[in-house]
């Protein structure tokens, strides 16, 4: 029921809301995936990239072979890629000649 409440509260916005259904259903069970895919996502719409990045790997630990957890792993990988490279950029952008 936690879980299910957090679904519906993270899809209405409600995300600090979200968050604590899904770990109230953490602490009912340790292991449970979804909430752990929740709390991923939360990070992710927070922009709290290391806490996305931590609950990724604790969920990948459990079930290495997630679809869902692999996709997500990915976008953030291509996020922070994407971030490294723009701030690369900037860095080379200033060192130029004028």
């Amino acid at each position: 029921a936690h879980h299910l409440l957090s679904v519906a509260l993270l899809e209405a916005g409600r995300t600090g809301e979200g968050i604590e259904e899904a770990r109230q259903a953490l602490r009912l069970d340790r292991r449970f995936v979804p909430a752990m895919h929740n709390l991923a996502m939360a990070g992710i719409r927070e922009r709290q990239w290391r806490r996305a990045r931590y609950w990724l790997r604790q969920a990948r630990k459990i079930d290495p072979d997630d679809a869902s957890l692999r996709r997500l792993t990915l976008a953030l990988r291509l996020h922070a890629f994407a971030e490294a490279a723009s701030l690369t950029w900037c860095f080379l952008a200033r060192r130029r000649p004028r």
